[in-house]
């Protein structure tokens, strides 16, 4: 056969435009790819290959409803074809349909048990859908994934990769499993744990600095491994009469955000007593302080990998329930974390976050904090520019500083009280004051974050 034959022949097969096609994506030649892979289509209408690649190259031109009908052409050929359903449902995503996108992100799931990337985009949806039950669900699915069972031992996934130590966190972790056997729970294992952790950071702190984060040792692991972020003890918070305090005035708060230049408001007498009892003892018991990345020994939890319960949720629709005009329906609870601190610590830096509106509130008693003017938030009344980027406007200290002095920014100091929420717009730059607290366990400072809403998906509510 000759050239010219051979080439007519190779224009006639579907697998030849398809590979011409691909050849011409990863040129950014979208055009000229979307008409080989339209070609391929034409000669094949059954290639299931065929209609994601239209899909996904008329997506990348900007038709996101000719895609859609491409992606959703390509499952009803071969509805295993995982490369339409993620295609599809990150472009559901894209689109706002976060209701269809939890259910193509879920099939996903099912299809793929273990998945935790896959599991974390069923999240992802379901928080934007407003679908909190389900979202606590599976982020109780990722936690386990990430660190086993609520028993020592029980193993977490292959490539968790959670092995990192610092000396602060083996010092919270003696500190809490003292706590827990004084508390009577679990006090057999609790004294082996403790004896295990003690003999870890007697040798850390001959070869490391407080401030060092480092990889664990296979020393450190036959000692340690299989209690280090584990589920040790979990203590749930159940859902209570009211999560939220009838003492403060819902109109009144919602007003004073609403009338401030940026957006903030001030709450005292933030949650109900059974409410704040069962969250902080909830934040005391369980051992899910796993994040131990931050400066200054500051340990985190998080909604996927332990900070989730009954009462979270509960609090997170009450919010949105008690403030229409500032949360309501138009902003979804994306994140909820907390932050567990030392007995001293300096002022964080200054930073943004993703979300339309922030809720953060403490938890740890007045009593505990030994500077009654310090230890609360400085809240500066600049927004971060809507054209930086995350790791601008949340991680680049110095750029932050330099930005906040060219605008001439003017802080503004809330002081902590236990109870006492802060509501204010996530786009306005702050920070955490420096803090002085009683050097005990029970006294640590802790406190608890709920991001509404995205900063570039959401419009915020008026505010002035």
């Amino acid at each position: 056969m000759n050239d010219f034959a051979s080439a007519s022949a190779d224009e006639d097969r579907p697998a030849f435009h398809l590979a011409v096609g691909r050849r011409f994506a990863e040129q950014r030649r979208y055009s000229d790819a979307q008409l080989s892979f339209a070609r391929a289509v034409a000669l094949d209408p059954d290639s299931a290959a065929a209609q994601n690649n239209l899909g996904w190259v008329r997506e990348a031109q900007g038709d996101e409803e000719a895609a859609l009908r491409c992606y959703e052409r390509a499952l009803e050929l071969r509805p295993a074809l995982s490369v339409a359903q993620v295609n599809l449902a990150t472009l559901l995503s894209k689109m706002g349909r976060d209701a269809d996108a939890e259910r193509h992100w879920l099939a996903l799931a099912m299809t793929s048990p273990g998945n935790r990337a896959i599991l974390g985009k069923v999240i992802d949806a379901a928080l934007r859908a407003g679908h909190l039950a389900a979202a606590s669900e599976r982020s109780e699915e990722y936690a386990r994934l990430f660190h086993g069972g609520q028993a020592p031992g029980t193993p977490a996934s292959p490539g968790s990769g959670l092995v990192h130590l610092t000396i602060p966190r083996l010092r919270h972790d003696i500190e809490q499993f003292s706590y827990l056997r004084a508390q009577g729970v679990m006090p057999d294992e609790m004294t082996e744990f403790i004896q295990r952790y003690a003999r870890v950071l007697a040798v850390a702190t001959s070869q490391h600095d407080t401030g060092d984060r480092w990889e664990m040792s296979q020393s450190e692991r036959s000692e340690i491994g299989s209690i280090y972020n584990r589920f040790v003890h979990f203590r749930p918070a159940q859902r209570v009469g009211q999560a939220l305090s009838p003492a403060w005035d819902r109109t009144a708060v919602e007003q004073a955000y609403l009338h401030h230049p940026f957006g903030l408001a001030v709450v005292d007498d933030f949650l109900s007593e059974d409410a704040l009892l069962a969250l902080r003892l909830f934040c005391l018991r369980s051992t899910f302080w796993f994040s131990n990345r931050h400066a200054y020994g500051r340990l985190g939890a998080t909604f996927r990998r332990g900070f989730n319960c009954p009462l979270v949720i509960q609090v997170g629709q009450e919010l949105a329930a008690a403030l229409p005009r500032v949360i309501g329906d138009k902003h979804r609870l994306l994140q909820m974390w907390a932050y567990k601190y030392d007995s001293i610590q300096p002022a964080t830096s200054a930073h943004a976050d993703f979300a339309a509106v922030n809720v953060n509130f403490w938890l740890t008693p007045d009593e505990a904090n030994l500077d009654p003017a310090s230890g609360g938030m400085i809240i500066y009344d600049a927004e971060a520019p809507m054209s930086w980027d995350f790791d601008s406007y949340n991680k680049q200290g110095g750029k932050i500083t330099r930005f906040l002095r060219e605008q001439s920014a003017q802080s503004i100091t809330v002081p902590y009280r236990a109870n006492r929420a802060v509501i204010f717009n996530s786009d306005m730059f702050h920070a955490t004051q420096p803090l002085r607290f009683r050097d005990r366990y029970e006294d640590r400072r802790i406190n608890v974050t709920f991001l509404f809403g995205s900063r570039d998906r959401d419009q915020r509510p008026a505010t002035g």
